[in-house]
């Protein structure tokens, strides 16, 4: 009698490859959120993973994000990213913190707020104001 190793190796392949998809995920447990053209607020009892939100600009306006973060544990971190996928703005967050930044954009196209959750446990909301060129 042979004995095929074959279903085996298929199992493994199947299961790492299963694995490998599910930590590569977003996970938001406990997630409400409430988006506006300019304003995006959630609140989550996990949050571990990203959220985008698109930005268009022209060049020569004026962006300035205010946000207002309640973090209970783990760490957010907010990036504003330009079309050619540059980091132009980053903040990280380990604790509760309110502020601003403001600056004017040098090229045209679709900027990117990016919100990034490490096993976080909190809220957060952001407002963002676009002032037209001179």
């Amino acid at each position: 009698m042979t004995h095929s190793r074959s279903p085996w190796r298929i199992r493994f392949i199947i299961l790492f490859g299963l694995l490998a998809v599910l930590t590569g995920c977003n996970y938001r447990q406990g997630w409400v959120e409430v988006t506006y053209s300019d304003r995006t607020q959630a609140t989550y009892s996990l949050f571990n993973g990203q959220k985008e939100q698109v930005i268009n600009l022209a060049a020569g306006e004026g962006l300035t994000l205010a946000y207002d973060l309640a973090i209970a544990k783990g760490s957010l971190t907010l990036q504003i990213v330009d079309p050619d996928r540059t980091v132009v703005w980053e903040g990280s967050f380990t604790e509760t913190s309110t502020g601003d930044t403001s600056f004017t954009v040098a090229n045209e196209g679709v900027y990117r707020l990016v919100i990034s959750g490490n096993r976080t446990r909190g809220s957060f909301d952001l407002h963002w104001e676009i002032t037209e060129n001179d």
